[in-house]
């Protein structure tokens, strides 16, 4: 049973039961499956989030990443930010990914920036970042 002060208070007028308020990590679990948006391949990408740890797979079957990821749930708009664990190119491996992403409407949208880029995306209009579409 979750503590109390993770449980919505219920409504003295409705008396209706408590529910947990889930986290934002618990929100974002799961397997997502989307496009790249402006992106060069019409193909299906794909973000899973598992506890602490993601896999992406791009429509490009020859592009995915794994690894582990914190979020930054202070910074305006919310930040994902992933550290590369295994992927393809070698070089990347260790290195983070800074992401922004936003929930809305049963849709997680996400704008990231290269592995290794120090900066997070500043808006979901950012130049420099690939911008993502998913649904459940």
């Amino acid at each position: 049973m979750p503590a109390k002060s993770a449980m919505k208070p219920a409504s003295a007028a409705g008396a209706a039961p408590a529910v947990p308020n889930k986290a934002p990590a618990d929100s974002l679990q799961g397997t997502w499956r989307g496009k790249e948006l402006g992106g060069d391949n019409d193909g299906v990408a794909s973000l899973k989030v598992e506890g602490n740890r993601f896999e992406f797979r791009s429509a490009d079957e020859k592009e995915w990443y794994k690894g582990t990821f914190t979020l930054r749930e202070d910074a305006d708009p919310r930040q994902f930010v992933a550290l590369i664990a295994d992927c393809p190119s070698q070089e990347l491996i260790g290195k983070t990914s800074k992401a922004i992403y936003r929930m809305r409407d049963g849709k997680l949208m996400l704008a990231a920036r290269a592995p290794g880029n120090e900066d997070a995306p500043a808006d979901f209009n950012d130049s420099e970042s690939r911008k993502f579409e998913f649904t459940r």
